[in-house]
């Protein structure tokens, strides 16, 4: 009887110090996020959450179909991402403080999911030590949760595409495990149920949000060779290797045989948008792994952040010297993961885990080189093996508590410092430009917050200074030329001469470059820049069509004849822009492009010319192009069965007719 009753009571204390210290972990992560919840949208967040208002506020059943299938950043379009944006907003522009609070929410969501998915395994490994799991959930959770490299994923908005992988990872894990369990108990048809929960529905809701969703079964692979392995449970050898086969290993070799069959071809290939081959993009990547994991093993407060454009790629095995070396050491991770699996399965369930979340993303797929919020889901359990060592029930266990309670405490101060730093726009691209040197992006961004603060004479010294180091860089001496507009209302010679050139002999960046022609043209032929009129503006596109590293693709040739339209517009040659706007729509003959083109001979008083434009569209409908296979072409579908290009060219085209009615007589 006093065996059951202190038994009950040891139960009772590990739920109710499970319980504090979960409820400590809530308040801590709020207290250190809160801060940065006051902060703007940045960089990738303007490019993704106008969607919102594409084609109007998100408020009738036709507007949500066009919004949840406009996403075109992987095949699948992240429609379960775009549909979790729609909790915080339903327009564009929007506030960005609700998008962050419900990101900081999911940070939290998948903190409590992580916790009792190490709670469960730690009982794996050791069902007689209880305490000691619980203590080793609870701990190896909080420090991912209050971990400081997790607020460039929590407060960069769109990056929740990055944390609802992680929650539908979570939640297969939760599925597999009581699968596994089921499937001790001899209750096939509820384990096979849990099981096809936990692979196929986790691995749907994972890839609707990201692409490497894909990973999942992988990832629960590796959980399953190192810790699950050692659950002492009565299951059929074969029956259990099945279902490893099945349900692991055959989803996991469909995606590495995909990324091994890229490899040969990725070696030579250049992306046309990317300063660097994809065989580069392996050496290098290696080298950046390496600093993510020094980035989760010694933190700081603040780090480079979102612009990483100036890392230095590598172009062979010794160039530079540490490639070779940072490869054999990434290499040495799964691979001594595997080793371990048997005497220390907690380590290798980190590193086999670790190595698999980065293998997409961190691999063949063309994306740009750095970004720290690639490590949300890798990271899930590379603090756990620690926690572990922290929990030990011995001699030093009050040490070890103290060592404990300063790591959390160190971790919650230096997340607090740079979420205020995330909550200050002005002051984090200062922040960033300070610590990126050598970075265009980081700079240009600077700068833009400089003249936005209304002190152009810094934003132009910054600027004039780079003009050497990056005179090749159209963001540095495109933004020298803003703030020499705005700091004297004049640009000089060399300013103009430094744009031409930089664009003349740019290697990427150019896409940027026809939007902001397009936005001083106003500025031009109001004369509100004393040195850059129309002519300048021309001159600059002729140098964007001089650079021999910007193929004359058919959508650079369509942006060109854009620009060349506009500026003909505002010459008072209404005859020539026609022309031009019809030959880039002949390029890449599309709704949108036609509405937007017709609708700008309109606003410039000639709708006759907008007419015939449209009727040239009309012309050449039966060249449209086919978009590409996915979701890019289920939103045409979409767009198609409800008639709203139609409808959005039919009400152009009455607008168009009644201002051509209306100036008649006045003609």
């Amino acid at each position: 009887m006093a065996a059951l009753f202190f038994g009950i009571i040891s139960v009772m204390a590990i739920r109710f110090t499970y319980l504090a210290a979960s409820c400590s972990l809530i308040i801590a992560t709020i207290w250190a996020y809160a801060p940065g919840l006051s902060g703007d949208l940045l960089f990738d967040d303007l490019a993704n959450l106008n969607a919102l208002g594409a084609t109007g506020p998100v408020d009738d059943w036709p507007t949500f179909w066009r919004y949840i299938t406009s996403g075109a950043a992987d095949p699948t379009g992240r429609p379960l991402a775009l549909l979790s944006f729609l909790i915080d907003g339903h327009n564009w522009p929007a506030d960005p403080y609700p998008f962050k609070r419900t990101n900081l929410l999911l940070h939290l969501l998948n903190g409590a999911l992580l916790g009792t998915a190490l709670l469960r395994l730690g009982r794996i490994i050791a069902p007689e030590q209880a305490h000691r799991a619980a203590l080793a959930a609870i701990l190896g959770c909080a420090i991912w949760t209050l971990h400081p490299l997790m607020v460039s994923t929590t407060l960069y908005v769109v990056q929740r595409q990055a944390m609802l992988p992680a929650t539908a990872l979570l939640l297969a894990l939760h599925s597999w495990i009581s699968g596994r369990q089921q499937l001790a108990n001899g209750l096939h048809f509820r384990a096979t149920l849990c099981l096809l929960i936990s692979i196929f529905g986790g691995t749907a809701l994972a890839v609707l949000s990201k692409g490497n969703g894909l990973l999942l079964p992988m990832l629960i692979g590796t959980i399953e060779i190192s810790i699950l392995r050692r659950w002492a449970i009565p299951v059929k050898a074969r029956r259990l290797a099945q279902i490893r086969i099945h349900f692991l290993l055959l989803p996991a070799l469909v995606v590495v045989a995909y990324l091994l069959w890229r490899i040969p071809g990725a070696i030579e290939s250049t992306p046309s948008f990317r300063p660097w081959t994809l065989g580069e993009r392996l050496l290098t990547q290696p080298r950046i792994v390496l600093d993510y994991i020094s980035l989760l093993l010694a933190p700081r407060p603040f780090t480079s952040g979102l612009y990483n454009d100036n890392i230095t790629i590598s172009t062979s095995l010794l160039s530079p010297w540490t490639t070779l070396p940072a490869i054999v050491l990434i290499l040495c991770i799964p691979i001594t993961g595997w080793i371990l699996r048997k005497r220390y399965p907690l380590v290798s369930g980190a590193a086999l885990f670790f190595s698999a979340g980065h293998l997409m993303e961190s691999s063949v797929i063309p994306l740009e080189m750095y970004y720290e919020h690639r490590n949300y889901l890798p990271s899930l359990l590379a603090f756990w093996p620690i926690a572990w060592w922290l929990a030990k029930p011995d001699d030093r266990k009050p040490l070890r508590i103290t060592a404990s309670l300063l790591i959390l405490a160190a971790l919650t101060g230096m997340t607090h410092a740079r979420a205020k730093l995330w909550g200050n726009d002005t002051e984090q691209a200062l922040v960033w430009a300070a610590l990126n040197p050598e970075s265009p992006r980081a700079q240009a961004t600077a700068a833009l917050h400089e003249m936005q603060s209304g002190r152009q004479d810094l934003a132009y010294a910054r600027l004039n200074s780079l003009g050497a180091a990056m005179a090749n860089e159209p963001q540095i001496a495109l933004n020298r030329l803003n703030a020499a507009c705005l700091l004297n209302s004049e640009v000089s010679n060399d300013d103009l001469n430094a744009a031409s050139h930089a664009l003349k002999h740019a290697q990427h960046g150019l896409s940027m470059a026809y939007g902001w022609i397009e936005n001083m043209l106003e500025r031009a032929y109001a004369n509100t820049c004393q040195g850059f009129y129309l002519e300048q503006a021309g001159a600059l596109l002729n140098a964007i069509q001089l650079n021999d590293n910007h193929p004359p693709s058919p959508q650079n040739q369509q942006k060109a004849l854009h620009l060349k339209a506009r500026i003909a517009l505002l010459e008072k040659r209404p005859d020539d822009a026609l022309r031009s706007f019809n030959k880039a729509l002949a390029l890449n003959p599309q709704p949108g492009i036609a509405l937007k083109q017709a609708a700008t001979l309109g606003q410039a008083g000639h709708p006759d010319l907008g007419l015939t434009h449209l009727n040239y569209f009309n012309a050449h409908t039966q060249h449209l192009s086919q978009p590409p296979f996915g979701m890019q072409r289920i939103h045409a579908l979409v767009l198609e069965s409800q008639g709203y290009w139609r409808a959005e060219l039919d009400h152009l085209r009455h607008s168009l007719e009644r201002d051509l009615n209306n100036t008649a007589p006045n003609r």
